[in-house]
């Protein structure tokens, strides 16, 4: 059942600009917990309070936007205790956390 969710996740996802991923660790817990599916969408500006995805060396991180200074955005995981360091280039915005899969 699982696979086959995945699927139709996958899917849908084709036939739109939308981007889906799934988060990995838990430092947006309890926003998302690990294993659930993200939808993003492509992005260059965000808010305070959104959540955004942004390189980090290698990885893509997925936190929220606390503070933003001309263009400057500061991100935070909800799990996290301490803010990431430096400005993040946005990559994706989650569309709508209300329409998680």
């Amino acid at each position: 059942m699982r696979l086959m969710l995945t699927l139709m996740f996958l899917c849908s996802l084709a036939f739109s600009q939308l981007m889906g991923i799934v988060a990995f660790t838990g430092s947006m817990y309890p926003t998302f917990r690990g294993g659930e599916h993200v939808v993003l969408e492509p992005a260059n500006r965000a808010s305070v309070g959104d959540i955004i995805v942004f390189q980090n060396g290698n990885h893509l991180v997925m936190h929220r936007v606390i503070f933003e200074f001309n263009g400057c955005h500061i991100t935070k995981g909800d799990g996290e205790w301490l803010p990431d360091w430096g400005c993040a280039d946005i990559l994706y915005k989650v569309e709508d956390q209300n329409s998680l899969v």
